[in-house]
C-alpha cells in the first residue's frame, strides 16, 4: 500500500513547479527521499523540466559603491573587502504579463562567499544542461553548479597549460549515448603573428582536453584538425542532442560528446549580418543575426540536415526604434522561448545602463527591465531546474554555497 502511496505522491510532485517542490523536500523525510529518489529526478521531474520555457541564470558583478569597492564582495584576508570579487549567480525566470514577457528574481547566490574555495577573481559562465551549471574561473579551473540544492563541485585543473596557448575555448553537455555529463576545452598553440597570418586552414590544428563528471582526471584528445580559419571571436557554446556548438567566424562547428570529434555544422544560409549567436527555440538549433537595421532569425528544423535552415523572422522595416537606432548600444545575449510557447524571445543588454531587454521576435515588441539593478552582468545562459544531486559526481568534490540574503544578514550583524 505503501509503494501505491509513493506512486501517487511522485506523480503528484511531478505535476508542481520546481519551487513548490523544493518547500515539499523540507516538509519530512519521506518527502525528501521521494523528491531524491532517481525516478522522479530522471524520468519524472527533468523531462517535464527540460519541455517547459527554459528560465534563466545571470553572471553579475556587484555594483561598486562610490569608494570603488563591491558593496556585496568578498573579503580578503585582511579582512577588506574585495574589490576583485567572483560575483553571483542569479537566477530569474520569464513571466507573461500584459505588456510582454518580464524577468522575475529568483534567488542569487554568492560565489565569493569565504567558505567556497574559489579564488577572488572573475568567472564566466560555460554552460548549462540538465540543470547543472558548468562555470570557469581563469583558463584552467572549472565548478559545477546545481542552484536547486546550492552546491558546487570543482573539477580537477586541466592539464594543458593556458600561457601556452593563443586562445582557449569551452563547452559543457551531455552524451546521449553513455549519460555522461562532459567539459570540453579547445585550445590553440601560441605562434607569432606572422605565423597566423600565413598559415592555411590546412595547418591550423587545435587541441582538445575532456573532463566526464565522475571521474579524477581530464583526458587530452591529442590534436585535432582544426576545419577553419584562426579567430578570436568564438560565441558561447550552445549543448543540443549531444553536441556542443560555436560560431567560428561566421560559420557552425560542434563537438560530438559521443564520438569525441570536432567538426563542421550545416550552417544556414548567409545574411551578410556579421554580428551572431545561436540559442535553442522550441528545441531547434536557431541563429540570430543582426547589423545596423535589421535582424534575422533561423531554426533548424531536422537537426543536421543543412536544407533544413528555416527562416523564421526577418525584421527590415519597422523596427522598433529602440533596437533599430541601438545595435551599439544593446547587445544581444540569449534567445529564449516565451511562456506560452509560441513566441521566441531576445534577451539584449543595455552595455551603459545594464538593463536587459526582452524583445519578442514575432511581433517586433520589446519591454525593459531592471530585475537586478545592483549587478553588473556578465553572461547570462539558459536554465532548466533539476534536482540531480551533484553527490553523484564524487561527495568529496561537493560544498554548499551561501544566497545574497545570508550574506546580507551577516553584514547587518557585523563581526563576532
Amino acid at each position: 500500500m505503501e509503494d501505491l502511496d509513493d506512486y501517487f505522491m511522485l506523480d503528484m510532485l511531478s505535476r508542481l513547479d520546481v519551487k513548490t517542490i523544493i518547500y515539499c523536500k523540507c516538509v519530512c523525510k519521506r518527502w525528501r527521499d521521494l523528491v531524491l529518489d532517481p525516478h522522479f529526478v530522471s524520468n519524472l521531474h527533468l523531462p517535464k523540466s527540460l519541455s517547459s520555457p527554459p528560465s534563466l541564470i545571470i553572471h553579475g558583478l556587484p555594483r561598486q559603491n562610490l569608494d570603488g569597492v563591491n558593496t556585496y564582495g568578498g573579503r580578503d584576508s585582511h579582512g577588506e573587502a574585495s574589490v576583485c570579487s567572483p560575483g553571483f549567480l542569479n537566477w530569474v525566470e520569464l513571466q507573461q504579463q500584459l505588456d510582454g514577457c518580464q524577468l522575475t528574481h529568483v534567488v542569487s547566490h554568492n560565489l565569493g562567499d569565504n567558505r567556497c574555495s574559489f579564488p577572488k577573481i572573475r568567472m564566466v559562465t560555460v554552460g548549462s544542461v540538465n540543470g547543472l551549471i558548468c562555470v570557469l574561473q581563469k583558463a584552467d579551473a572549472f565548478f559545477i553548479f546545481n542552484p536547486v540544492f546550492e552546491e558546487y563541485m570543482a573539477l580537477p585543473r586541466a592539464q594543458l597549460v593556458a600561457e601556452s596557448y593563443d586562445w582557449i575555448h569551452y563547452g559543457f553537455g551531455f552524451s546521449l549515448a553513455s549519460g555522461e555529463y562532459k567539459v570540453i576545452r579547445i585550445c590553440r598553440k601560441s605562434s607569432s603573428i606572422e605565423s597566423i597570418v600565413l598559415q592555411t586552414a590546412k595547418s591550423n590544428h587545435v587541441e582538445i582536453e575532456v573532463f566526464t563528471l565522475g571521474t579524477d582526471k581530464w583526458r587530452t584528445l591529442g590534436q585535432v584538425p582544426f576545419p577553419g580559419v584562426y579567430d578570436y571571436r568564438w560565441g558561447s557554446s550552445i549543448s543540443l542532442n549531444g553536441h556542443v556548438h560555436w560560431i567560428i567566424y561566421g560559420k557552425i562547428y560542434a563537438f560530438d560528446l559521443d564520438t569525441e570529434t570536432f567538426k563542421s555544422f550545416p550552417s544556414p544560409p548567409a545574411t551578410g549580418d556579421c554580428n551572431k549567436i545561436l540559442g535553442v527555440l522550441k528545441g531547434r538549433l536557431s541563429q540570430f543575426s543582426w547589423s545596423k537595421n535589421r535582424f534575422t532569425l533561423f531554426e533548424m528544423r531536422e537537426y543536421g540536415i543543412k536544407d533544413s535552415w528555416y527562416q523564421q523572422v526577418h525584421w527590415t522595416e519597422g523596427i522598433s526604434h529602440k533596437v533599430e537606432s541601438g545595435w551599439k548600444t544593446w547587445k544581444p545575449l540569449c534567445l529564449i522561448d516565451g511562456i506560452n510557447g509560441t513566441t521566441r524571445n531576445l534577451i539584449a543588454i543595455h552595455v551603459h545602463e545594464d538593463k536587459l531587454l526582452v524583445h519578442c521576435l514575432d511581433s517586433n515588441t520589446y519591454v525593459e527591465t531592471n530585475v537586478l539593478p545592483i549587478y553588473t552582468t556578465r553572461t547570462l545562459i539558459n536554465y532548466h531546474p533539476s534536482f540531480l544531486k551533484l553527490q553523484k559526481f564524487g561527495v568529496d568534490r561537493v560544498h554548499p554555497f551561501k544566497k545574497v540574503e545570508d550574506l546580507l544578514e551577516e553584514a547587518s550583524l557585523g563581526p563576532g
